[in-house]
């Protein structure tokens, strides 16, 4: 009796046990709102913001960005995609633009497909204005995690 009783537990607890587990939210390189900044009328060329998406098929990305002083300018962000998650896109084919605004840190999602992808590069970050840019932040959550068919 013990053990059906047990088993009947068992089986009522395991759907909850293996329910899908929250994304987790990793910050691209260095640009986790520190003192990183992106000089007036530049642009920073990233080379070790990437993580890999093998196991998604969409990402949400978040980046921000704070002026130096006031200004409504413009900040581009371009992302890079690889199939063999070591050689990137000469072009890139993601772009999140965010849109300054006075001296307040400003802040601009996107979400972006990540199909047949192996991974995803922050590849550069322009700011278009006479100002400079400081405190930037670039967050990737992974989502929707690719469905495996087994065939056996």
């Amino acid at each position: 009796m013990k053990r059906i009783l047990f088993a009947l537990l068992l089986s009522l607890i395991a759907p909850l046990s293996m329910s899908a587990q929250r994304a987790t939210l990793y910050t691209l390189g260095s640009y986790n709102g520190g003192t990183n900044n992106v000089a007036a009328t530049a642009t920073n060329s990233p080379t070790t913001a990437i993580i890999s998406v093998e196991e998604f098929d969409r990402v949400g990305v978040t980046v921000s960005a704070k002026p130096l002083s006031t200004s409504t300018g413009t900040v581009v962000f371009k992302f890079a995609d690889s199939v063999d998650g070591t050689n990137y896109e000469t072009t890139p084919s993601h772009t999140v633009t965010l849109t300054l605004s006075g001296t307040s840190t400003t802040t601009q999602t996107a979400q972006f497909d990540t199909f047949g992808t192996a991974g995803l590069q922050l590849v550069s970050i322009g700011s278009t204005n006479a100002m400079a840019v400081t405190n930037l932040t670039v967050s990737v959550r992974l989502k929707a995690p690719k469905r495996r068919i087994e065939t056996r």
